[in-house]
């Protein structure tokens, strides 16, 4: 909490949360909770043997799009494509431009995207015809000229020389990710349009969590922890350079790290850093580690 509210842990006023109830309790806990309560428990459980969920992997999940009738989906996208390039371009789009389109529908129907242009599409014009504020598009997805045709996204890729193949390619696993923003105060409309035209099952809110990495985690818990930034920086830059790493792997790869916290005076504890207490996580190492240094300091 500190480190997002850029406080230190010393600062009376800082915002703080009242309960350490923050935390997935385990089965005893709950009882204990509950003890009043039994059937509680025993209902939860009754629940969740009745939830049956199956996800299927390796397939793409996209809502399928409804064109017009008579009309194929490849053929109506193609028909969206060229008359936003009309528009986009004054009516008079230049052979380069024809022949990126094709070359991006080509590549979109061939790999099975075309529902899935489509669905943006129209969200994008639904959000448009109500008003609502959209903006011009983020990411690998302004790479597309088919995107631009459609004005999901509002930057002209032949202009500035962007990659249709940065977002979409035979080669790519995942799926493409258009990066697009709409007004936060309208945009339960859209939620509930979608729900409503493609159906509730096709429909999810996620969340995203964000996680540091080793070196900047004893850089922030030493900074909320108000130590002297020379001594944590100097620890930080212990930490091997390799992507990804774990500060318990640090420990593990870089033996000056692990010598220091082992042998300095300023660093070293009670118990042996190679032994988590239970339920300690490696960043609960860390801030036991540094609160121990400033404890030796103000001795």
């Amino acid at each position: 909490m500190c480190i997002q509210t850029n406080k230190t842990l010393e600062e009376e006023n800082r915002f703080r949360f009242q309960t350490k109830e923050f935390h997935f309790k385990s089965p005893e806990e709950m009882r204990e909770a509950f003890a009043a309560w039994p059937e509680a428990i025993s209902n939860t459980e009754k629940i969740a043997d009745m939830c049956e969920l199956e996800i299927p992997l390796h397939k793409h999940l996209i809502p399928k799009y409804v064109p017009p009738a008579g009309k194929a989906k490849p053929a109506f996208l193609r028909e969206l494509v060229m008359q936003g390039l009309q528009n986009r371009y004054q009516g008079h789009p230049d052979a380069l431009h024809l022949e990126r389109a094709e070359y991006e529908l080509r590549i979109i129907e061939q790999m099975g995207f075309v529902d899935y242009f489509l669905v943006v599409w129209d969200l994008i014009k639904t959000a448009r015809d109500k008003g609502i504020p959209v903006g011009p598009g983020r990411g690998s997805g302004a790479g597309s000229l088919v995107a631009y045709a459609l004005t999901i996204t509002n930057i002209d890729p032949i202009r500035y020389n962007l990659l249709f193949e940065r977002f979409l390619n035979p080669d790519r696993v995942s799926m493409p990710d258009f990066d697009l923003d709409f007004c936060y105060t309208r945009r339960p409309e859209l939620i509930e349009y979608v729900r409503e035209k493609y159906g509730y099952e096709n429909v999810s809110q996620i969340i995203t969590f964000g996680r540091m990495l080793a070196k900047q985690a004893i850089r922030n818990v030493g900074r909320v922890m108000g130590m002297n930034f020379g001594d944590v920086d100097r620890i930080a830059k212990l930490v091997p350079d390799e992507l990804k790493i774990t500060l318990k792997d640090s420990l593990e790869k870089e033996p000056e790290l692990k010598n220091l916290v082992k042998t300095d005076p300023q660093i070293a504890k009670p118990v042996s850093y190679t032994h988590l207490r239970a339920h300690e996580t490696v960043l609960d190492l860390v801030c036991r580690l540094l609160l121990e240094k400033k404890k030796q300091k103000k001795k």
